[in-house]
């Protein structure tokens, strides 16, 4: 499960990646900023603050993600999910990171769109939703989520709320591995291994009697 990331700048904020220090000693929870330096000093504030773990200023951190957010961060939005995902410098609420993660994967991250998936297959809302999370695992493997298309193979060589589909499930493992997740090689290697009992089988059933 991903935490707080560094991602490349995003659109309203890559004037200013390099202004992290900038003019944000006062800002409050209720601030508004329509600056892009502005909001891309106060995301990039706040993950350093996270990332050096000063937890002296955690709560100033978390209010320099709320004004990001107000401001239209998706980085913001993804990292103060993040937060509440895991409840740390916040109290975990999974219905708050859900809201934020949809926020931002509306705006085609493809790593809320996981996280999303993640927080309805582990049932934290109440119970396990499968289907949700089969449609989430999918949207972000679709976009490029590497972890994503591991899951997704996952899903379909283990029937996970679907029928096992090996050619599904050794699409999407090829999918993860040209991502980069190497273990997903494991997993080809182990639908190969299987496919190659199930054609012997089968070459041994079609044998003629007496055949060697």
């Amino acid at each position: 499960m991903p935490f707080l990331r560094e991602i490349m700048p995003e659109p309203e904020d890559q004037a200013s990646v390099s202004q992290s220090s900038v003019r944000q000693s006062n800002v409050s929870q209720n601030d508004s900023c329509s600056d892009t330096a502005d909001i891309a000093a106060m995301v990039d504030r706040a993950h350093k603050i996270f990332k050096e773990r000063r937890q002296d200023q955690f709560d100033l951190a978390v209010q320099l993600y709320e004004a990001a957010c107000k401001a239209g961060s998706n980085r913001a939005k993804y990292n103060l999910g993040s937060l509440y995902m895991s409840g740390l410098a916040v109290p975990k609420d999974y219905l708050r990171a859900l809201a934020l993660f949809k926020e931002a994967a509306a705006a085609g991250d493809f790593d809320a769109m996981f996280n999303i998936a993640y927080i309805y297959d582990r049932g934290f809302l109440g119970e396990q939703d499968m289907e949700n999370a089969k449609l989430w695992y999918e949207r972000a493997a679709q976009a490029g989520s590497g972890r994503a298309q591991y899951d997704m193979g996952a899903i379909y060589e283990h029937g996970r709320g679907v029928p096992i589909d090996l050619t599904l499930a050794r699409y999407w493992y090829e999918q993860a591995v040209l991502s980069g997740v190497a273990r997903a090689q494991d997993n080809l290697r182990s639908i190969e291994a299987i496919n190659s009992v199930r054609e012997s089988g089968r070459d041994s059933t079609n044998r003629s009697p007496g055949t060697i």
